[in-house]
């Protein structure tokens, strides 16, 4: 970031703001965003992705998910087809001690002891596992969200904002959905400075911030508790799914659809108007 700034103020862009933050760890915005206790309760264990070449064992070409009792199996082709990516999630009612790295050494053995009593087709997956695996945390923001994603100068996007378990495999296309309004709110304040000479950039910048919290607040949040509930229904949580398998992949269709055939154009329409009935009130 100091080089970054460095070399906008080398090209005679001055007065950055430095708290636009996307990361969850490691970038945390100044001041107190965040309301009440930051920690957020574990809800899986996740056996560390084991990439094994099985070409002669399990066609790479294939994708599959087994979902059963309180844990689901998946595995995916990866690296041009070559590899398949094996991945484990238990749930772990046990909260994740605070102060501990996110993860800890775990074995095969502990793997095979969960899926003991599954199907032959989910042990013979557990069986290609080497002997010494990572197990790690899944945390997401839905017990302690934060109230908004601005405040003043300050605005956080991506997992600073809505940190989600990888259910959905959507946290990072919802983050790319918050980078492009971020960037046409901005460009927008850039217009307006140029256009009409205007002096108030701060006051500029903090309704951009505004109006992208506004606008993107519910779909994000939206996400975080979906990708948790959806984890319920792999794992035969859900009330209302059980473990009718055929009503839960209805469900995980429907979840899923609203994540992928998203009205781009309808959001920056919506964040054009709210920009434009903020600046109205000025």
């Amino acid at each position: 970031m100091d080089e970054l700034m460095e070399e906008l103020a080398l090209a005679g862009v001055e007065d950055i703001p430095k708290d636009l933050s996307c990361d969850w760890i490691h970038a945390p915005p100044k001041g107190n965003l965040y309301y009440g206790h930051n920690h957020v309760k574990i809800i899986t264990m996740s056996f560390d992705t084991n990439q094994v070449n099985t070409a002669s064992l399990i066609p790479t070409c294939n994708q599959h998910m087994y979902g059963g009792p309180k844990a689901h199996v998946l595995h995916f082709p990866v690296a041009k087809q070559k590899l398949l990516n094996i991945v484990a999630f238990v749930n772990d009612p046990t909260d994740w001690p605070l102060g501990q790295p996110m993860s800890e050494p775990a074995t095969k053995d502990e793997v095979a002891v969960v899926f003991s009593d599954w199907g032959p087709t989910v042990r013979s997956i557990i069986d290609l596992l080497t002997s010494e695996l990572d197990k790690w945390a899944v945390f997401d923001a839905m017990d302690h969200p934060a109230p908004s994603y601005s405040r003043e100068r300050i605005c956080i996007a991506g997992d600073a904002a809505h940190a989600s378990s990888p259910h959905h495999g959507a946290g990072a296309g919802i983050g790319i959905e918050d980078a492009l309004a971020l960037c046409e709110l901005l460009d927008r304040v850039q217009k307006d400075r140029i256009a009409h000479g205007r002096s108030d950039r701060w006051a500029l910048l903090e309704t951009a911030f505004s109006v992208f919290s506004d606008v993107g607040y519910g779909r994000s949040h939206w996400l975080v508790r979906s990708s948790r509930e959806a984890c319920d229904i792999y794992e035969w949580i859900d009330p209302a799914c059980g473990q009718d398998m055929t009503k839960g992949h209805e469900e995980i269709t429907r979840r899923s659809h609203k994540i992928w055939y998203f009205d781009v154009e309808g959001m920056l329409k919506e964040l054009e108007h709210g920009y434009a009935r903020s600046l109205a009130r000025f």
